[in-house]
């Protein structure tokens, strides 16, 4: 499933975890994802094949590496779809707000970059420590949305959630669903169907303030009352590019891949073995030519 029960992360955990993803896969795992991912699994044992999992799963489908500065993940996390606005539900779990309402009315978006930023907010998301011990609520809000767009936004977010399930670092607590129509209400239940396990993870709502404070919803969604404007938006969207990610290489490139391996040297400039061949080979010439 999503959630598992927490286990005690000692730093004698985390260096078992680093050794033996070491020896089974060639990464030197940093000590904090290693943390991450013994925080949300049983067993250390658990923590090793999650980690595995998150290689296979999203090594396969190029998504290990995820830059947010990249220019379509970067419109992606500027459009207001997608918005970690820094606030919890009445639980205490962060929350990651998805607006279909603000895919346009054709439907035009960008599947994978679509997912690429999903998978990097939930990431960020993930991080703290009511994170790890809440996991993260997601919302969302299906107001004022066409047959496109619900369509169009379906998409990346099924995707993203089968992505995760299993084999990534933190927990998913629930999914609440908002101003739904029949017909999104029927586009949800055949999206997920598919998902058995999932199913129970999401609920539709009437009115999110149920579920979380006001202060706490950005006061253009029904019930909220935090100012939440475009240039909050766009520094936080600033503030996350810059932050540590598990979608970075150093989390699943191998010690010996050839791109961890330090530079070349520069050929234009000759190392001192290289400048005393060409030194001997200028005194040959000259003496060559001189007899």
């Amino acid at each position: 499933g999503w959630s598992e029960p927490a286990m005690a992360a000692s730093a004698q955990d985390v260096e078992a975890l680093v050794s033996s993803v070491r020896a089974e896969t060639g990464v030197e795992l940093p000590a904090e994802t290693a943390r991450r991912f013994l925080c949300v699994s049983k067993t250390p044992a658990a923590a090793l094949q999650r980690y595995k999992q998150f290689l296979a799963r999203f090594g396969s489908n190029g998504l290990a590496e995820i830059d947010p500065a990249a220019p379509a993940i970067k419109a992606e996390l500027m459009s207001g779809r997608f918005i970690l606005p820094g606030t919890c539900d009445r639980s205490g779990s962060p929350l990651l707000l998805l607006l279909a309402g603000r895919v346009n009315a054709s439907g035009d978006i960008l599947p994978m970059a679509a997912v690429k930023a999903l998978l990097y907010l939930m990431d960020q998301a993930m991080q703290g420590d009511a994170a790890q011990k809440q996991g993260v609520t997601v919302v969302c809000d299906l107001a004022e949305t066409n047959l496109s767009q619900t369509m169009a936004y379906l998409q990346p977010m099924r995707e993203t959630l089968a992505l995760i399930q299993g084999a990534f670092p933190g927990r998913l607590r629930k999914v609440l669903v908002a101003n739904q129509s029949l017909l999104s209400r029927v586009m949800f239940f055949l999206g997920h169907i598919l998902h058995g396990k999932s199913m129970y993870k999401i609920e539709s709502v009437n009115n999110l303030t149920s579920h979380i404070a006001p202060d706490q919803l950005p006061n253009w969604l029904e019930g909220g009352t935090m100012p939440y404007t475009a240039e909050i938006h766009e520094g936080i969207v600033q503030r996350l590019s810059n932050s540590p990610s598990l979608f970075h290489s150093a989390n699943w490139r191998q010690v010996d891949d050839p791109n961890n391996r330090p530079a070349a040297p520069d050929p234009t400039r000759p190392t001192d073995e290289a400048s005393r061949e060409a030194a001997g080979s200028d005194g040959n010439s000259s003496s060559s030519s001189s007899s």
